[in-house]
């Protein structure tokens, strides 16, 4: 394989990973979108996060996590209260009801993984993603 595909493999790669977990998602009755899962996993790995990081965690403008989390409030996942250090800034939160949905699409999330690294050996999945993490550093 020729390194000037790379992009464009991992582009591919993350653009059908997405669009499976979104249909894993609802197939299995969850109203969510796979990005919003996504924010769930960082605000739960994080306990709550500013708008600002979760925009860089995440790779989104600040606008779009924006409207991510007026929409995920308005369903009660999260909860948004003004920043302690930074009062033009929010700090976003899980609520309880944020808290299991994001178990549940965690599990969803982890189904759509090893349907990815089927027919993977353990050895091959490690070096894998070693390569992968490494990339994803080199570019932070």
């Amino acid at each position: 394989m020729k390194a000037i595909n790379t992009g464009r493999l991992l582009g591919m790669l993350w653009f059908r990973l997405n669009r499976r977990l979104s249909a894993n998602l609802r197939a299995t009755g969850l109203d969510i979108t796979a990005d919003q899962l996504l924010l769930l996993m960082q605000l739960a790995e994080n306990d709550s996060c500013n708008q600002l990081f979760l925009a860089k965690q995440l790779g989104r403008d600040r606008s779009a996590i924006t409207r991510m989390i007026q929409l995920m409030e308005e369903k009660g996942w999260v909860n948004r209260k003004a920043d302690a250090d930074d009062k033009r800034a929010f700090t976003v939160a899980l609520t309880r009801s944020g808290q299991i949905l994001h178990e549940q699409g965690a599990e969803v999330g982890q189904q759509t993984l090893d349907e990815l690294w089927s027919g993977f050996r353990n050895e091959e999945k490690d070096q894998c993603s070693d390569y992968l993490f490494r990339l994803a550093q080199n570019v932070r």
